[in-house]
């Protein structure tokens, strides 16, 4: 058995050769190397340089069967879509010799075209270099361009919208960076695009059931959940839940494991909302209170924003304590208003209220006068911005109003320790109105 198969490997390619219907329809020379690395049962291919040729410089091939890939003279390998994009390889031809790669062979269709790679393999069995973790995470590409490929193509439908949001949100699912959170919510939209048209395939065709909404809705519920949308990931994961048994109930095809509908994995989302995330699910909703076609992002903006808020911060003092100070007037709100609500002295907690807000303002004011960035950067997603224009109608009089009321009679006084939140307020205030 050659080394060849499931193997890194690196190959300098200096011609190439291209076939469309038997025939040569360009060849000449070339300069590129093809990198390939393995993980998994996925072997992943970079193209340096393409010149002019019609085919993406990055890609993936399954490659987890040794009796369907060794076909004597060469290996291959396959990519299984129901995308036809013409410049997608759906196939790889590894033709050797021994343990020496001889050429190597793309095979694209609509139509069917080969595109073969000349030159010399230079490393066989590499370490990998981390290439396909770095490229194919694909957190650049939007909902919007995806789309319209496809249906300039006229490849709009179901089962090519659930091939690219799937690999989207695979490739991105650890959400561990904004690039990677902002590409899950791209990937939502991609299902939630599947989901209408599923179901209005489901209403033109009269039937009962889809068997693809289950797992639909799975993707919907686990973009909403990495995008903090917990209630909506909670009852929607309920909806899929409920699907399957609606597919189980009209399918005219009895005993298919419900696995394949993905139901651990919508069970286990339920179990980890319902008991890591339980605070953030209105008990009082139905399944049917929740639209699984609605795209909210206002939690992923709100965090992108705190993000950035702070890496600005970095290195910048007077930021980083106005952005504590901020976080400790809206904690001290917060306990506030549940204390008033308690006491039932809703007087007292809208005066509260409406106190710290000034004081909020007076500190976003600061944020910009003191050259931390744009007041703008603290709004979060259905914020008014009305009672921040009021502020900046004398915004220098009113924080001086605020200075004398802190050191006459904190409100802070009876939370806070050592008159830190006040001594704080007190050190940025007095910096913009000096």
């Amino acid at each position: 058995m050659t080394r060849v198969y499931k193997s890194n490997f690196r190959f300098v390619a200096n011609r190439y050769e291209e076939w469309q219907g038997g025939r040569c329809i360009s060849r000449g020379e070339i300069d590129t190397e093809i990198l390939a690395e393995v993980s998994g049962n996925t072997i992943h291919f970079e193209l340096d340089d393409i010149a002019d040729l019609r085919i993406l410089q990055s890609f993936d091939f399954y490659c987890g069967n040794v009796d369907s890939a060794d076909l004597g003279d060469r290996i291959q390998y396959s990519y299984a879509t129901s995308d036809f994009n013409p410049i997608v390889p759906m196939v790889c031809h590894l033709f050797y010799s021994g343990n020496r790669i001889e050429y190597v062979r793309f095979a694209m269709t609509n139509p069917d075209r080969l595109i073969e790679f000349y030159g010399e393999m230079v490393e066989l069995g590499q370490p990998s270099t981390g290439s396909r973790s770095q490229s194919s995470a694909n957190t650049s590409v939007t909902a919007e361009e995806v789309m319209e490929d496809l249906d300039d193509r006229g490849m709009l439908n179901v089962d090519t919208l659930m091939e690219k949001a799937i690999i989207l949100y695979n490739n991105n699912a650890d959400a561990n960076s904004i690039k990677k959170t902002e590409a899950v919510s791209e990937a939502l939209k991609l299902f939630v695009e599947a989901c209408n048209l599923e179901r209005d395939a489901v209403e033109d065709g009269d039937k009962d059931y889809s068997i693809w909404m289950p797992k639909i809705l799975l993707y919907i519920a686990l973009c909403n959940y990495k995008l903090n949308n917990i209630n909506s990931a909670y009852y929607i994961a309920k909806k899929a839940l409920a699907e399957i048994d609606t597919v189980e109930e009209h399918s005219i095809i009895s005993g298919i494991p419900r696995e394949i509908y993905g139901e651990s994995t919508i069970k286990e989302l339920i179990s980890i909302i319902e008991n890591d995330h339980w605070d953030d699910v209105d008990e009082d909703m139905d399944v049917d209170d929740v639209d699984e076609t609605e795209v909210d992002l206002d939690n992923f903006y709100n965090l992108k924003r705190k993000i950035e808020r702070e890496s600005n911060a970095v290195g910048n003092p007077e930021a980083q304590r106005i952005i504590q100070l901020v976080e400790v007037v809206s904690k001290v709100q917060s306990q506030f208003w549940e204390a008033c609500s308690h006491t039932g002295d809703n007087t007292q907690k809208f005066q509260l209220h409406e106190l710290l807000n000034v004081i909020k303002n007076a500190l976003y004011y600061s944020w910009e006068k003191l050259g931390c960035g744009h007041h703008s950067d603290f709004w979060e997603e259905g914020d008014s911005m009305f009672d921040y224009m009021m502020f900046e109608m004398g915004p220098e009089e009113r924080i001086k109003a605020i200075i004398n009321m802190l050191e006459e009679s904190s409100p802070f006084a009876l939370v806070e320790r050592n008159s830190a939140i006040t001594n704080g307020l007190l050190s940025v205030f007095r910096k913009v109105v000096l």
